[in-house]
């Protein structure tokens, strides 16, 4: 579970629900999606071994690729500049028990072109996309809870702690991309609503499940 998580929040907070052959599959996927991003964009990364991957899973890291390609085309047309991170890994000390970190799959930073008087770039967004290649369904938002996916969310505060002091960043956007059942859910939200999701609901739930632990520990070594 994301939220019980000590140190580094999973790649995919359900893996353990595949099946072992499945989750070794994800992990090469994410690597070739990288890879291809990271050739689009310019950037380095080593090619890596994809010849036990299936046409069916090389298909799906392409449909991946190509939507998040569509989705940053959809930034270019709102914003003078779109800086791209990939597989950036950003420290969550800030919001999660310490040290707390985790690696973004895609991010997005749309800006405008010149900074306001006072050196900032305003109205700028942060847009965070998270490939899954498992089967078991991942929604941005849970309904019935009335939640945000967590691992969504810490991962945008990370990004934004990157640039916080660079943009005034007054808006968020989530995606999940799962090809395998051709789940694409998306979020907009306000970056006020987002900080205060992640301080007053996420790091409080995690922050008091970790003192639970240390309680039950304690209970154990002096009981």
């Amino acid at each position: 579970q994301v939220l019980l998580c000590r140190k580094s929040l999973p790649k995919d907070p359900l893996a353990l629900e595949d099946d072992n052959e499945q989750a070794i599959a994800g992990t090469i996927q994410h690597a070739l999606l990288n890879y291809k991003l990271s050739v689009h964009f310019g950037l380095e990364s080593e090619k890596p071994d994809i010849s036990t991957l299936t046409n069916e899973e090389l298909e799906e890291v392409d449909e991946v690729y190509n939507k998040a390609l569509v989705e940053y085309q959809y930034l270019k047309k709102k914003y003078a500049r779109v800086e791209v991170l990939l597989e950036e890994k950003v420290i969550l000390d800030n919001y999660l028990p310490n040290p707390s970190w985790g690696y973004v799959d895609i991010a997005f930073i749309g800006h405008r072109a010149k900074p306001n008087k006072d050196g900032v770039y305003d109205k700028s967004t942060i847009y965070v996309l998270d490939a899954k290649f498992g089967r078991i369904k991942v929604d941005v938002v849970d309904t019935a809870k009335n939640s945000i996916n967590p691992q969504l969310c810490s991962y945008w505060c990370g990004v934004y702690d990157l640039f916080k002091d660079k943009y005034e960043i007054t808006k968020g956007i989530f995606m999940i991309l799962q090809p395998k059942i051709h789940n694409y859910p998306s979020l907009i939200l306000k970056s006020n609503l987002i900080l205060d999701y992640m301080k007053n609901v996420i790091s409080k739930a995690v922050f008091e499940a970790v003192n639970d632990d240390a309680l039950m520990i304690e209970g154990k070594v002096n009981g």
